[in-house]
């Protein structure tokens, strides 16, 4: 069933065209005088977003003009018209044969008549015109649908929508879920769905880029926001590799349900040019979104001198201080001889190891044993943290 917001969406546009057609004020399209090149026989492959029933091809074009999605038409013998979100010209080598067929540019066509022009909206919309203004309404949804979800339509019209599968390297987790194009332009999905697994089989739930001057416990602790679900997040988000540069933090609205899930074990992983540097695996049974954090729960890590029986000052996901997060200390000795294993930097700190060009700054020691901070410690570029259930 549709969400209200998007019902509402749909009942408020239609009573604005009614209102309008009912005071007089709708313009008949017209396209008589319209004009251009039609190949028959002819169609483009693999760029429909839209298609309509029972137009004849001058009627089909027009539909296509008073889109800026649309930059051309196939135009079948039984009246169904085919708008396309790209042409022979930038897609050369495209067209096939096809008698039943025919396909137009619409950069050929002139003389349609009225005040929509191929800039009067934007992507996605389609103009309406009437005698004194042109209004611009949502029609389609034009970018690819979710992270991790397989697109059984690349594009869509409003209310259109599909059941979520995954793509490989993403798991299901929760009741089924379906796929919408909602009257903002942008696809949305019902609930969580499709999270991201490494090759042995850990969810993520967090990916934070160093210097991109997101806060990363506020990132961590922020309910409700759900990167699964936002369309715009760059897939390279979602990714340990850092060929691509992410500038922003991605976190799954899994870490809104911790205790539901009830993870068994949690990992804390940092990477640099794809490639972990560093690893804490922690028993997370009975916990919480911060306190798995403990080193109480340590169950292995990369650092051959952490242990539960480690002498440990500080073992904490937020920290000392207003800036230091996922911290694990040995000893404090007045900033220069201070000892440790990990800290994570959100902000600036009294120290002068602390310094950074950007926040957050990801610092870990070397050797995979603990050292002196400032002196035997280095920076990585990503940190990732993972679940098992």
């Amino acid at each position: 069933m549709l969400g209200y917001r998007f019902q509402r969406y749909i009942w408020n546009n239609l009573m604005v065209l009614c209102l309008l057609v009912r005071s007089g004020n709708m313009i008949t399209n017209h396209c008589s005088s319209a004009h251009g090149t039609i190949a028959k026989g002819q169609r483009l492959d693999g760029y429909t977003f839209r298609t309509l029933e029972n137009l004849g091809t001058k009627q089909c074009v027009k539909e296509c003009f008073l889109r800026p999605s649309c930059l051309s038409i196939n135009h079948h013998i039984n009246m169904t018209c085919e708008l396309n979100m790209d042409s022979d010209t930038n897609q050369p080598g495209s067209l096939s044969q096809n008698i039943e067929y025919s396909y137009s540019n619409i950069d050929t066509w002139t003389g349609f008549s009225g005040n929509c022009t191929r800039s009067t909206c934007s992507a996605g919309q389609k103009c309406f015109e009437f005698t004194s203004t042109t209004i611009c309404v949502v029609t389609e949804c034009m970018n690819r649908p979710l992270l991790g979800v397989i697109a059984s339509m690349e594009h869509g019209s409003v209310g259109q929508g599909f059941q979520a599968t995954c793509k490989t390297g993403y798991e299901a987790r929760g009741n089924d879920a379906n796929v919408t194009c909602m009257g903002n332009g942008q696809w949305d999905i019902s609930s969580s769905y499709c999270h991201r697994t490494d090759s042995s089989g850990w969810i993520l739930l967090a990916r934070f880029g160093s210097g991109n001057s997101e806060s990363v416990l506020s990132t961590w602790t922020e309910t409700g926001r759900d990167d699964n679900r936002d369309a715009n997040m760059p897939d390279e988000c979602k990714e340990t590799n850092t060929s691509s540069v992410c500038t922003r933090h991605f976190r799954s609205g899994l870490i809104d349900v911790w205790e539901t899930l009830n993870p068994t074990q949690v990992k804390f992983s940092l990477y640099t040019s794809g490639i972990e540097v560093v690893y804490i695996i922690l028993n997370a049974t009975d916990s919480d979104l911060t306190s798995w954090f403990s080193k109480e729960r340590l169950l292995s890590t990369s650092f051959t001198d952490l242990t539960t029986t480690s002498k440990i000052r500080v073992f904490s996901l937020s920290g000392p201080n207003a800036s230091r997060r996922f911290y694990i200390h040995k000893s404090y000795a007045s900033c220069r001889n201070d000892i440790g294993w990990v800290q994570i930097m959100d902000g600036q700190g009294v120290c002068f190891y602390d310094t950074a060009v950007a926040y957050p700054k990801f610092m870990y020691s070397s050797n995979n044993q603990s050292g002196i901070v400032g002196t035997d410690t280095v920076v990585a570029e990503v940190l990732a943290i993972f679940m098992k259930t």
